[in-house]
């Protein structure tokens, strides 16, 4: 059966719920709320009435809220995707993960946390803590995190297939740290926009990684032809390359696209 978009205004949010039966919230399998207002500040009642109308609750996507008062252990348990975007987070609020004999979001296994600026460090420490089983992790234009964040991340969580750190102070540290923890999970990898992202960076990518399937070098200043050279080793499972506003040479991308035959190769001014 077709899924239906269904626009609810309640208290303030627009909330949109994918809904396959026809009637609010009974057996939803995807809600997004996002803020209709400057300050969207949904409540734990909220959630609650969320979870108690659809206890099965897969997907759930928060865009601009404020979740000051809203504890991590309010959200529907059941969730296996969880996304909370261009939103405002406590600096507290995932400490709960790392507190001995709590299980929160138990069968959670992709963490969206895009252009939620207060993600830091100590975030990521606890979600690596608490969440083994990621296989998906989107921390784009989170700027508050450094290497150290991402070396618990990737030391932390074997599964993860999916890591996306666009905009952010990707460097030779952190692109050691992935690959050395996640040479034999990782598939895709974006690192786009990222400012520290070298020549160095994307040799290593490449000899390190050899399963990667999609990578996204997009608006990296600091590649070479050079760089972009070494991405002919992946011509065995690479099927996805955005070389868009790079300062890739004309001549460099006919040798990609004539050593990668099967990968799909974005380059857009």
């Amino acid at each position: 059966m077709a899924l239906v978009l269904i626009p609810i205004p309640i208290c303030g949010l627009s909330i949109f719920v994918f809904n396959t039966v026809g009637y609010v919230f009974e057996n939803v399998n995807f809600v997004i709320v996002a803020g209709a207002v400057p300050s969207c500040t949904p409540t734990v009642s909220f959630f609650a009435d969320v979870a108690d109308r659809s206890p099965r609750l897969s997907h759930l996507h928060l865009i601009e809220v404020n979740l000051t008062n809203v504890p991590l252990d309010a959200l529907p348990s059941s969730l296996k995707s969880l996304a909370i975007t261009d939103s405002f987070l406590p600096f507290s609020w995932f400490v709960p993960l790392s507190v001995l004999g709590t299980t929160i979001l138990p069968h959670l296994k992709e963490l969206d946390l895009s252009k939620s600026s207060k993600t830091s460090d100590g975030d990521l420490g606890h979600i690596a803590r608490a969440w083994t089983e990621l296989s998906v992790l989107k921390l784009n234009h989170c700027y508050r995190m450094t290497a150290k964040g991402l070396q618990s991340v990737a030391e932390g969580l074997h599964k993860l297939e999916v890591l996306e750190v666009a905009g952010t102070t990707c460097d030779d540290v952190c692109i050691h740290h992935i690959c050395r923890n996640l040479a034999t999970t990782l598939r895709r990898l974006n690192v786009a926009e990222c400012l520290r992202f070298t020549d160095g960076c994307v040799g290593t990518v490449a000899s390190l990684l050899p399963g990667l399937r999609s990578l996204d070098v997009s608006k990296c200043p600091r590649l070479t032809d050079e760089g972009f050279r070494s991405l002919t080793h992946l011509n065995a499972s690479l099927r996805y390359l955005n070389v868009s506003s790079t300062a890739i040479g004309s001549d460099t991308l006919a040798q990609l696209r004539s050593s990668l035959s099967t990968c799909e190769i974005v380059c857009e001014t």
